[in-house]
């Protein structure tokens, strides 16, 4: 799709090579500190490293221990040791990995490791010391403050989560709903750079902005 824009608004191709395959392959563009070519990619960065994170204390998450949420805490209190210490700053959006421990939480409470009070303490605990690494951490990404936007997000993603848990036995199997969760994450990979090149073609060519975003969708 970028090939496609640079030959239809007669622009060279943005960029490298090396660029293109570093965004290529998962974690390096990270490592490298390559140009972002979808920001999309950062979701699957994060991921990775909540992965890496999973095979390096291993032992812990085959046992089903408890011990396991030290980790989100441990992270926690060395960021905020390094940051007061050193005035380091963990970059966004780092402190996403100890919101995903939340997930940790709701599976061990299927596997009945947790009961419903605890599960729900440490959800709001870890949901707190996320937001507050957040708060204390993040700056600006090009001129946009995320900290609203990110908790605001965050809480009603993980208030859906858990009304669809909760209700999780109500959910009757529907083979249409199934094929669109089945198709929706590879959508979501290839949906951005695409859909804005569609509709920036399009409005060029005096389509309707309404219109434009009901043919690129």
């Amino acid at each position: 799709m970028l090939i496609l824009a640079s030959w239809y608004f007669n622009n060279s191709f943005p960029y490298s090579y090396s660029e293109v395959l570093s965004h290529s392959i998962i974690g390096l563009r990270d490592i490298l500190n390559s140009k972002h070519i979808d920001l999309i990619i950062w979701t699957l960065e994060l991921e990775l490293k909540f992965y890496i994170l999973c095979l390096i204390f291993l032992p812990l998450f085959k046992k089903q221990s408890l011990l396991i949420f030290f980790i989100p805490i441990g992270l926690f209190i060395i960021v905020m040791y390094l940051s007061t210490s050193y005035s380091w700053k963990m970059a966004y959006p780092s402190p996403l990995l100890l919101y995903m421990f939340i997930g940790t939480v709701f599976y061990y409470h299927v596997k009945k490791k947790l009961k419903n009070i605890a599960t729900f303490l440490l959800i709001i605990f870890l949901f707190i010391i996320f937001g507050y690494l957040f708060y204390s951490q993040i700056e600006p990404v090009n001129g946009i403050k995320l900290v609203k936007i990110i908790l605001i997000n965050g809480f009603y993603a993980l208030l859906i989560f858990t009304l669809s848990y909760i209700l999780r036995e109500k959910f009757i199997y529907n083979k249409y709903l199934s094929f669109i969760a089945k198709i929706s994450y590879p959508f979501y990979i290839i949906h951005g750079i695409s859909g804005y090149i569609i509709m920036i073609i399009l409005m060029k060519n005096n389509i309707d902005p309404v219109l434009a975003t009901i043919i690129a969708l």
